[in-house]
């Protein structure tokens, strides 16, 4: 059977195939129904047929809420953090346009220059710059800072604030009506899951989970089955998380920008992910993000309509980008100030330390992991990245920082204790003819908490396999590229580009103001084919829980297999041919262990089941621990099983390994 005649929605199991004609997924239906008969029955038997919490129309929305209310630590939490979020914007919004349009420079310098001349024929003496009103005009001019120029803001100005106005209107009328649904999920989490708000500032979520799976067998959260187990409410929750990190493992997105000097650079600012995001939402997903009947269908035709309407998608963000840029970079720009004034002020170094990239952060993500797991992870990745990128300093530049921070440090404390000793005037004076105390002070703090950053730990060996090795224990990437060679720079260039410095990270999202639009408009509305044949091939609907990313199955292989059994390759170009991983990458094996070891009670099919007893036996193997039938249950052993997998002659997951099909 060729591509184009094979029914994708029925490759979920044989026993979909057998089902009757009536349980077939229905156009804007997220859930593969039950038989007429079934849903009567279960009707009949459930004592809680009127319950406000049975048949949740959108179990994707329901669970997400259930994880956000979660995550935001209850009611009162998520209100307080929301509400000062809006007001965070707004003093930005006021601090950028007040120094835009509401300093008079020139003045302000006029009145710093004749900070010690008193105003002619007054006879009073000179008034100190700190004794002055900035918001009145005195003798030497007028006010340098006045909110009546306020009035005579520019059209153009006046169009981008009312714009940004309205938009925060919206955005905190959203907030404002969605209160309620807040307010139902505590109940939802007082009553069905007896979570208090206390208890909820530590409970683990895998006892939520469990709770949640005794609601569903309770209260019927989802009719068209009787229950749900850890891995079905994980893949509701993080079903388009699942798929962005399939699209950007297999780099199916054009995120890749050459930088001069840099070469090839993957450019992925949360600019360019939000549309993204949104322009899936709106062509691939439907409002109960199952992937549309158009984009599964067997009609070419179809598929070209879905193609267009990314392409006009793309092109139309890519415009508005375009016309919001100023307001975005200046947006950017002082946020960053804002957010790291506190680092700047105590020359923490912060600023100038690393963090994994917007790009790593999709490419070390396993396959339905929840956001709280994976900050975890990453955040045991730190320490050890920070470490291994500190052995390959530059022994010159070291012997350079220290001389400087020597020379900065004494110039900079000396400044500070005169000016204690001395009255607060010292900090107003010229130590050079055009600058002051207090700049100088900020000046050499910079470059102090800079060449600081530059000295590393006296006590840290040289020893780059052992610590790389630690690195992929918990991020779960080490390619084979990177094996044997990890005190190389070329796997130092490519490992940077993951954990990299936070001013580059900044800089991206400054200049994705400017490059994101040249990506929608130019680069993304070439690729819109590929993305249809990616959601295309690499869903699967499974009843219950509507459309799902293949990968997110973890060894239900039968999708897979049918969908390649019933596709005729010498049908389609070598080019359109799609190898979801190669054999090396371990993503999908990763991703079980990772599951299975927050979630001890999930009871894995048997393709995974004899899997992890595989990796276990290899673990206690390479560990000389005796051989066990167990599989991981806590988070030890689910590390040796990682740490066996990092391994040359490391074991595969044959159900899993699509590229072997």
């Amino acid at each position: 059977m060729s591509r184009g005649h094979y029914d994708y929605r029925r490759l979920d199991s044989e026993e979909h195939a057998a089902e009757p004609e009536h349980e077939a997924v229905e156009m804007g239906n997220l859930y593969a129904p039950m038989a007429e008969n079934e849903l009567q029955e279960l009707d009949h038997e459930s004592p809680h047929t009127h319950d406000r919490w049975r048949h949740q129309k959108n179990l994707d929305r329901f669970f997400r809420r259930c994880y956000r209310y979660y995550r935001g630590k209850g009611l009162g939490c998520m209100v307080s953090a929301s509400v000062f979020d809006f007001i965070i914007v707004l003093f930005v919004a006021f601090i950028i346009t007040f120094l835009l349009y509401c300093v008079d420079y020139n003045a302000l310098v006029s009145r710093i220059g004749n900070n010690n001349t008193p105003c002619p024929g007054s006879g009073s003496e000179a008034i100190p710059l700190f004794a002055t009103d900035l918001f009145s005009a005195d003798c030497h001019g007028p006010a340098p800072m006045s909110l009546q120029r306020l009035s005579t803001l520019p059209p153009f100005s006046i169009a981008m604030l009312s714009l940004s106005g309205l938009g925060w209107i919206f955005c905190f009328l959203t907030f404002v009506l969605g209160i309620p649904e807040l307010v139902e999920m505590k109940i939802f989490y007082r009553d069905v899951l007896k979570i208090s708000s206390d208890e909820l500032q530590t409970v683990p979520w895998s006892v939520v989970l469990k709770r949640l799976i005794e609601a569903q067998r309770v209260h019927q959260l989802c009719i068209t089955v009787r229950e749900l187990d850890q891995l079905d409410i994980t893949n509701l929750i993080t079903r388009r998380t699942n798929y962005m990190i399939a699209l950007y493992a297999k780099n199916t997105l054009p995120t890749e920008i050459s930088v001069p000097l840099l070469g090839e650079w993957q450019f992925m600012p949360l600019l360019l992910q939000w549309n993204i995001d949104y322009v899936l939402s709106r062509c691939i997903f439907d409002g109960y993000s199952n992937v549309r009947p158009r984009v599964m269908s067997d009609d070419p035709r179809d598929h070209q309509i879905v193609a267009s309407a990314l392409r006009f998608h793309f092109k139309l963000l890519g415009v508005c980008c375009f016309l919001l840029a100023p307001f975005i970079f200046v947006y950017r720009v002082a946020l960053f100030i804002f957010q790291h004034s506190d680092e700047i002020r105590n020359f923490s170094g912060r600023v100038s330390s690393r963090h994994f990239s917007p790009y790593a952060q999709w490419k070390l993500r396993d396959f339905c992991e929840v956001d709280h797991y994976f900050q975890k992870r990453l955040a045991r990745c730190y320490t050890p990245s920070k470490e291994y990128v500190a052995m390959f300093s530059s022994e010159w530049l070291t012997i350079i920082a220290r001389f400087l921070s020597v020379l900065l440090g004494g110039f900079f404390f000396t400044l500070i204790a005169l000016g204690f000793v001395l009255d607060e005037g010292f900090f107003l004076a010229h130590l050079t003819p055009e600058r002051s105390v207090t700049w100088w002070i900020g000046v050499s703090g910079v470059l102090l908490a800079v060449c600081r950053s530059l000295i590393p730990d006296e006590n840290l060996v040289f020893d780059p396999a052992t610590k790389m090795h630690v690195i992929a224990l918990h991020s779960h990437y080490l390619p084979d590229g990177w094996r044997g060679r990890e005190g190389s720079p070329a796997v130092l260039a490519e490992f940077g580009r993951l954990f990299q410095f936070r001013i580059v990270t900044f800089l991206e999202e400054v200049m994705g103001s400017l490059v994101v639009p040249y990506l929608l408009i130019f680069r993304f509305p070439r690729h819109t084919d590929n993305l249809v044949r990616f959601f295309r091939t690499h869903t699967s609907s499974q009843k219950g829980i509507g459309d799902v990313c293949t990968y997110a199955l973890f060894g239900s292989r039968q999708t897979a297999t049918a969908r390649i059994a019933e596709t005729s390759l010498d049908d389609v170009p070598d080019t359109v041919v799609d190898i979801p991983f190669q054999p090396s990458d371990s993503k999908m094996e990763h991703s079980l262990i990772n599951f299975k070891m927050h979630n001890e009670d999930w009871k894995p099919d048997d393709a995974s089941s004899v899997f992890l007893a595989s990796a276990s036996a290899a673990a206690a193997v390479a560990s000389n621990m005796p051989l066990t039938d167990s599989v991981p249950v806590n988070e030890q052993s689910g590390l040796n099983l990682h740490n066996s997998l990092l391994q040359p002659s490391k074991p595969r997951l044959g159900t899993l390994d699509f590229s072997q099909l």
